[in-house]
C-alpha cells in the first residue's frame, strides 16, 4: 500500500520521515484563500478535506493520501501564512504578547475506497519576546511566510524564545505523530 502526502510542506515530509515511512508527494494546489471559516477547527478541516478531494483523482491503485492543513491562533484571531513582510514582522513582534495555540486538521483517505479518518490536534505555545535583531533574520531567511501564523518554532533562532509547548513539537511543525499514526492505524496501513 502507498502512502501519499498531499503537500510540499518541507516540515511535513521531515516529520513522516522521522516515523520510518516510504511516501510519495503530490501538492493538491488549492486556492486555500477561497475556503474561509472563522472557527479554525472547521476552516482547517474544510483545507484538508479539499486537499484530498482534489487529489483523489490523481491517485489510483491501494494508497492512502494523507492532507492536513494548520492555523495558527492568538487571542481568537486566526493567524495564516503572513502576506508581506510588514504582516511576518508584526507577528513576530507580538508573539509573546499572548499564548499561540496551533490547530490542525489530518485527515488519512483511502484512495481506493474513499473512506476517511481524520483528527483535530491543539498544541499551546506560550513564547518570550523576540529581539528585533532575530527577526530582522528570520524575516531575511524568508521561512516565515511559509509557515502558518510566521512561527516556526523549531527554528534555531527561535528555540530560545519558548517558554513552553503543550504538546507535541511536530505537531507545530505541521503533523503530529500520534495523530497520524493513529489515522494510518484505522484505514490498515501496513507496519504502523
Amino acid at each position: 500500500m502507498r502512502l501519499i502526502l498531499g503537500s510540499g510542506s518541507k516540515w511535513r515530509q521531515q516529520v513522516l520521515r522521522s516515523l520510518g515511512l516510504d511516501f510519495e508527494i503530490l501538492a493538491p494546489g488549492i486556492d486555500e484563500k477561497a475556503i474561509r471559516n472563522d472557527d479554525p477547527e472547521a476552516l482547517t478541516l474544510a483545507l484538508a478535506r479539499a486537499k484530498a478531494a482534489a487529489l483523489k483523482p490523481l491517485v489510483t491503485g491501494d494508497a492512502i493520501i494523507l492532507t492536513s492543513d494548520q492555523v495558527v491562533v492568538q487571542s481568537g484571531e486566526i493567524l495564516e501564512k503572513p502576506l508581506n513582510e510588514v504582516e511576518a514582522r508584526l507577528r513576530l513582534e507580538t508573539a509573546a504578547s499572548a499564548p499561540i495555540e496551533t490547530v490542525s486538521a489530518i485527515i488519512a483517505t483511502d484512495a481506493a475506497t474513499g473512506r476517511e479518518a481524520w483528527g483535530i490536534d491543539r498544541v499551546g505555545v506560550v513564547m518570550r519576546p523576540l529581539p528585533p535583531e532575530v527577526i530582522d533574520a528570520l524575516i531575511k531567511e524568508g521561512n516565515v511566510y511559509h509557515c502558518a501564523g510566521g512561527f516556526q518554532i523549531e527554528h534555531p533562532l527561535v528555540v530560545p524564545y519558548v517558554a513552553s509547548i503543550d504538546g507535541e513539537i511536530e505537531s507545530v511543525m505541521g503533523l503530529s505523530p500520534r495523530l497520524t499514526r493513529r489515522l494510518l492505524r484505522e484505514l490498515g496501513f501496513p507496519g504502523i
